[in-house]
């Protein structure tokens, strides 16, 4: 027989989230929690998500990690020709770029 053991999770920190309170019960009587990420946002996660790790945030985490390695990919293409511009300052994967006939700068967008 299976008996079903009610852990109390509310105050407790897991990553970035704090748990608030106790949530409705999902679909399948999983028990879910109401938590307060770092970042401002709330989130409903399941326990057991929260007990193994495998929710830490409410996605800014995620999205922190995603964003740090793109600049870590980000080529410096200040200097370079191509064709008649010359890139003369870079922001992420745009561009400013100065065109030989033309003093005017213009925004550009690099392709990865």
């Amino acid at each position: 027989m299976f008996t079903s053991v009610f852990v109390g999770l509310t105050g407790q920190r897991f990553g970035r989230l704090v748990v608030v309170g106790r949530a409705e019960n999902g679909k399948h009587k999983h028990s879910r929690w109401l938590c307060r990420c770092d970042c401002g946002r709330e989130k409903i996660v399941l326990g057991k998500h929260l007990r193994s790790g495998a929710t830490q945030s409410c996605g800014c985490l995620s999205k922190e990690k995603t964003a740090e390695r793109n600049r870590a990919k980000a080529i410096n293409l200040i200097g370079q020709r191509f064709g008649r511009l010359i890139v003369v300052d870079q922001e992420g994967r745009w561009c400013h770029v100065r065109c030989d006939c033309v003093t005017k700068r213009t925004l550009y967008r690099l392709h990865s």
